[in-house]
């Protein structure tokens, strides 16, 4: 409880500030709020959950290399990087595990190890040593794998749950960054759709935290389900929706695959099975001046295998729907949506 009573009292040294709503519009903010967008802000918690062996660690330590090498976009989703670099905070493996691990990533990567991603490990109390680190150092993020192994008291209290988390949420405001907590499921979490409310303890845990994420094991050992479960300024619909990420198992690189799940049930049909997003962006990236829409989808079926990419009836949907500055008329310069589908529809 030492650690505890040394964050709060340094709270008290702060000065109370009242503000009126007018204040507060007025405040200027020209910082990005996302550090990976729509997964994680910028400044608060972030719980990743999942059962054991899921692949959290695996993710949390592929997220680590990103803001390291200042990426900016991650598993098909734009990434904020300001400082490029994070702390992890390692309970449950090893230095020379961990070295193991690392090795297949960067040579999976195909980069040299990076030293902006700091690990701390067998730390009897991890919030004061982080604080000192804090003290000559910038970060993006810290991780904490895994919570749990810090905490103490009753995990189902949520007098107790909120005690524990205010160091977690002190060092993401006080610091500017996001703090993302490692953390397990309720046991057979994974047979039911993802719920916010599966988390191990308390209810205090989601209502503290900016996201919840799930990962969990999809239809084969190589495939998982990410998944938004809670997310503050983040809509219904992405919440409904899983992204199917593909690990290789030599390397543990994760990738995103593209496709999507409706999580109510796990089914997917033709029209959201697909991450709308990711695909039109590589239709955009790859079509060429006067290639047709079936054309352009041969060529990344090519690429990215016959049966991950959208039909060519999906691209023409989404392109139809797609308003104003459309992939269509960004890519091959036509006129209009129509005029580009029937030239595509004649030459069928």
């Amino acid at each position: 409880m030492s650690e505890l009573t040394n964050i709060k009292l340094s709270q008290k040294e702060v000065s109370c500030q009242w503000l009126t709503a007018a204040d507060i519009m007025a405040i200027k903010n020209n910082e990005e709020p996302w550090l990976w967008q729509p997964f994680i802000r910028r400044v608060g918690i972030a719980v990743l959950a999942g059962a054991s062996d899921c692949g959290k660690s695996t993710l949390a330590r592929q997220l680590a290399i990103a803001i390291a090498t200042r990426q900016n976009e991650f598993l098909g989703h734009a990434f904020h990087v300001k400082h490029g670099r994070v702390c992890y905070i390692a309970t449950e493996d090893e230095q020379y595990g961990t070295k193991e691990v690392l090795g297949k990533v960067f040579t999976g990567l195909g980069i040299e190890p990076v030293d902006a991603v700091h690990f701390l490990f067998d730390s009897e109390n991890a919030i004061k040593d982080v604080q000192e680190f804090l003290k000559e150092n910038k970060v993006d993020a810290l991780v904490f794998d895994t919570w749990s192994d810090g905490f103490r008291g009753n995990p189902n209290n949520w007098v107790d749950i909120r005690a524990n988390l205010e160091p977690y949420q002190h060092l993401a405001t006080q610091h500017g960054c996001a703090v993302i907590l490692l953390h397990h499921n309720v046991k057979n979490s994974e047979k039911r759709e993802p719920d916010k409310n599966k988390l191990n303890g308390s209810q205090a845990i989601e209502a503290k935290a900016r996201s919840v994420l799930e990962l969990r094991v999809g239809d084969n050992s190589s495939e998982r389900l990410l998944t938004i479960t809670k997310g503050n300024l983040v809509s219904h619909d992405l919440k409904q929706k899983s992204i199917v990420l593909e690990m290789d198992g030599d390397t543990l690189i994760l990738t995103n695959t593209g496709r999507i799940k409706d999580i109510k049930g796990g089914g997917t049909s033709d029209r959201s099975k697909y991450d709308r997003e990711i695909w039109l962006s590589r239709f955009k990236e790859h079509r060429r001046e006067g290639m047709s829409i079936d054309a352009t989808r041969q060529f990344l079926a090519e690429k990215f295998t016959e049966e991950t990419v959208p039909k060519s009836t999906w691209y023409k949907n989404n392109l139809r729907e797609t308003d104003g500055q459309s992939i269509a008329k960004e890519t091959v310069g036509l006129t209009g949506i129509s005029e580009l589908l029937n030239n595509t529809n004649n030459k069928q």
